[in-house]
């Protein structure tokens, strides 16, 4: 009869499962013949590879300074690095004692569930401010004031050999240092001691 088949089809088709968006499985708790309901484990696993989020685990040192928003950059195995933004701060820290603090960016192909991924973020930032690349510092002489650095200054060509100067340090980022005091833009300084790297003082 019409009501029997209406009954059988329905009873296939609660049978299947049908993901509530596209993805990739990850693992399958289920096999034919298995009862699930409603208070059963997940049958299936899914991840959805284009909304992947980075976990960073931050001391309570730092997390005070992260909210919502903060811009970050991301970089996963040899990818080029992707600008993303906090998404979420943990409100308690977890068993090692740290906050779990979530970024999201638009991750490379290369990235998957679990894999590595270094995060930095940008917790002040200044404009007009002197940069060198952070292999010009240096330890400072002895005596010199807190929160300096020895810099090695390029004599002018034809002169040879190099100035130390102290500087003062502000805010470092991972592709340069805010220095304050004794260099102008323009300043070549030493990066490779060993060699005859050299690198000019700029501004972001």
């Amino acid at each position: 009869s019409r009501a029997a088949l209406a009954e059988a089809t329905g009873a296939l088709d609660a049978g299947v499962l049908r993901a509530p968006q596209d993805g990739t499985v990850t693992a399958v708790a289920a096999r034919p013949g298995d009862r699930v309901g409603a208070g059963s484990p997940p049958a299936v696993e899914l991840a959805v590879f284009d909304a992947l989020v980075v976990r960073v685990p931050v001391v309570p040192a730092d997390v005070a300074a992260i909210v919502p928003g903060r811009t970050a950059t991301v970089t996963v195995a040899d990818a080029p690095a992707e600008r993303g933004r906090v998404v979420d701060v943990a409100p308690t820290p977890g068993p090692d004692g740290r906050y779990v603090v979530v970024v999201s960016a638009p991750l490379p192909v290369v990235a998957r569930i679990g894999v590595a991924a270094r995060a930095e973020i940008v917790l002040a930032r200044r404009d007009g401010v002197l940069v060198v690349p952070p292999a010009a510092l240096r330890p400072a002489a002895p005596g010199a004031p807190p929160g300096s650095a020895t810099v090695l200054v390029a004599r002018p060509q034809g002169l040879g050999g190099v100035v130390p100067t102290t500087v003062g340090v502000g805010l470092a980022g991972r592709d340069g240092v805010e220095v304050r005091g004794g260099l102008a833009v323009g300043d070549p300084v030493v990066v490779d001691p060993d060699g005859a790297g050299a690198a000019p003082v700029t501004e972001p």
